[in-house]
């Protein structure tokens, strides 16, 4: 799934802001409805993983082997699988 819907608001003040908030996403709320599209929602960045006790050790051992922290061993190697993907797709 692409995300392609942005949202933007401004103010000068915290009453103008939530205002502007507030009208943004009932804007977008009516907008999805006569389109007939759902809403798309922002993805935060963080999620929890079940893995086996054997892939959470060794992926420990591996992170702390590369002087890493496994928030940071698993980003990467999500990265590397997302490059992968976009080279073979660039490939066909």
């Amino acid at each position: 799934m692409v995300i392609n819907d942005m949202l933007g608001f401004h103010g000068t003040s915290v009453n103008e802001l939530a205002e502007s908030f507030k009208n943004c996403i009932n804007n977008y709320i009516e907008w999805c409805n006569e389109s007939g599209k759902q809403p798309e929602k922002e993805f935060r960045g963080s999620f929890n993983i079940r893995i086996s006790p054997r892939a959470h050790r060794e992926a420990i051992l591996e992170a702390a082997a590369d002087g890493i922290s496994l928030n940071q061993f698993v980003a990467d190697a999500i990265d590397e699988k997302l490059a992968r993907r976009k080279e073979a797709s660039a490939v066909n």
